[in-house]
């Protein structure tokens, strides 16, 4: 798996590291947001299938489910954000990571948008 990170058409990435994977949400889900003052992160072992909720992130403004990119594990969740979640404001693709799961199907990346494809479905979303 020479390129490692997806997104979906839901605006949340993952990045495959071996076996397991980071999770989050785009910088332009972070934008729509607002300032993010909570996150409900599911049981770490939680059993997730691609398209679960797999957080709920609340802001002034709403309250966004996030959707897993594919199916897998809860191994560890972003502890950092439990007392800083608007850290995912300042760097939604970098330490703003939410969980990190065990992958359980890893075809399922293939179903998901490289960068090249992702940045064309969104630019053309917005014109």
């Amino acid at each position: 798996m020479p390129d490692k990170k997806r997104y979906t058409a839901g605006h949340e990435w993952i990045l495959v590291e071996q076996d397991q994977a980071k999770i989050g949400i785009t910088e332009y889900t972070q934008g729509s947001l607002g300032e993010i003052s909570y996150i409900r992160f599911p049981p770490v072992g939680s059993i997730i299938e691609q398209g679960d909720t797999i957080a709920i992130l609340e802001s002034l403004k709403s309250a966004t489910e996030v959707s897993s990119p594919m199916s897998g594990t809860v191994v560890g969740i972003n502890d950092v954000l439990s007392e800083n979640p608007a850290l995912i404001n300042r760097d939604p693709e970098g330490l703003g990571w939410i969980i990190r799961m065990k992958l359980r199907d890893v075809t399922e990346f293939e179903q998901l948008f490289d960068d090249k494809n992702y940045q064309k479905k969104f630019r053309k979303n917005n014109e």
